[in-house]
Protein backbone atom coordinates (compact mmCIF):
# COMPACT_ATOMS: atom_id res chain seq x y z
CA UNK A 1 0.00 0.00 0.00
CA UNK A 2 2.94 2.12 0.74
CA UNK A 3 4.02 1.31 -2.81
CA UNK A 4 0.90 2.92 -4.35
CA UNK A 5 0.83 6.11 -2.27
CA UNK A 6 4.66 7.31 -3.18
CA UNK A 7 3.62 6.44 -6.62
CA UNK A 8 0.57 8.47 -6.62
CA UNK A 9 2.60 11.47 -4.82
CA UNK A 10 5.21 11.31 -7.01
CA UNK A 11 2.93 13.79 -9.63
CA UNK A 12 1.11 17.15 -9.15
CA UNK A 13 -0.23 17.16 -13.01
CA UNK A 14 -3.43 15.11 -13.87
CA UNK A 15 -3.18 11.45 -13.76
CA UNK A 16 -4.77 8.71 -14.98
CA UNK A 17 -4.93 4.97 -13.51
CA UNK A 18 -4.86 1.89 -15.54
CA UNK A 19 -4.62 -1.22 -13.69
CA UNK A 20 -2.10 -0.56 -11.44
CA UNK A 21 0.05 1.93 -13.30
CA UNK A 22 -0.33 5.29 -13.37
CA UNK A 23 0.49 7.75 -16.35
CA UNK A 24 0.81 11.47 -16.10
CA UNK A 25 -1.44 13.72 -18.67
CA UNK A 26 0.71 15.92 -20.59
CA UNK A 27 -0.75 18.08 -23.37
CA UNK A 28 0.93 18.06 -26.77
CA UNK A 29 0.20 20.42 -29.98
CA UNK A 30 -0.34 23.84 -31.04
CA UNK A 31 -3.44 24.36 -31.74
CA UNK A 32 -5.62 21.96 -30.92
CA UNK A 33 -4.70 20.08 -27.72
CA UNK A 34 -3.70 16.52 -27.88
CA UNK A 35 -3.55 14.12 -23.94
CA UNK A 36 -0.11 12.47 -24.10
CA UNK A 37 0.40 9.67 -21.36
CA UNK A 38 3.78 9.62 -19.75
CA UNK A 39 4.32 6.92 -16.93
CA UNK A 40 4.77 7.55 -13.02
CA UNK A 41 5.12 4.57 -11.53
CA UNK A 42 3.64 1.48 -11.47
CA UNK A 43 2.50 -0.72 -8.08
CA UNK A 44 0.61 -4.15 -7.81
CA UNK A 45 -3.16 -4.42 -7.58
CA UNK A 46 -4.56 -5.52 -4.21
CA UNK A 47 -5.18 -8.97 -4.20
CA UNK A 48 -9.08 -8.83 -3.22
CA UNK A 49 -10.17 -8.03 -7.09
CA UNK A 50 -8.71 -11.22 -8.09
CA UNK A 51 -10.58 -13.18 -5.08
CA UNK A 52 -13.56 -11.64 -6.03
CA UNK A 53 -13.13 -12.68 -9.35
CA UNK A 54 -12.51 -16.42 -8.66
CA UNK A 55 -15.34 -16.42 -5.98
CA UNK A 56 -17.64 -15.39 -8.48
CA UNK A 57 -16.43 -17.84 -11.42
CA UNK A 58 -16.91 -20.33 -8.62
CA UNK A 59 -20.52 -19.71 -7.84
CA UNK A 60 -20.91 -19.79 -11.58
CA UNK A 61 -19.24 -23.06 -12.31
CA UNK A 62 -21.53 -24.47 -9.51
CA UNK A 63 -24.75 -23.07 -10.31
CA UNK A 64 -24.01 -24.37 -14.03
CA UNK A 65 -23.03 -27.84 -13.00
CA UNK A 66 -24.22 -28.38 -9.56
CA UNK A 67 -22.64 -28.44 -6.02
CA UNK A 68 -22.42 -32.33 -6.21
CA UNK A 69 -20.57 -32.34 -9.29
CA UNK A 70 -17.97 -29.66 -8.50
CA UNK A 71 -17.25 -31.41 -5.49
CA UNK A 72 -17.01 -34.95 -6.81
CA UNK A 73 -14.78 -33.60 -9.68
CA UNK A 74 -12.35 -31.59 -6.88
CA UNK A 75 -12.20 -35.08 -4.39
CA UNK A 76 -11.55 -37.13 -7.76
CA UNK A 77 -8.53 -34.47 -8.82
CA UNK A 78 -7.02 -34.61 -5.57
CA UNK A 79 -7.59 -38.55 -4.89
CA UNK A 80 -5.29 -39.11 -8.08
CA UNK A 81 -2.51 -37.02 -7.74
CA UNK A 82 -2.45 -38.56 -3.77
CA UNK A 83 -1.69 -41.73 -5.28
CA UNK A 84 0.99 -40.90 -7.49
Amino acid sequence: MDKAISVSNASSKPRVYIAGTIYEQKLVARIVDRRKLGLVGRFPLLPEPVLVANAKHLAKIIKERGALQVISRVLRRNWKSSTL
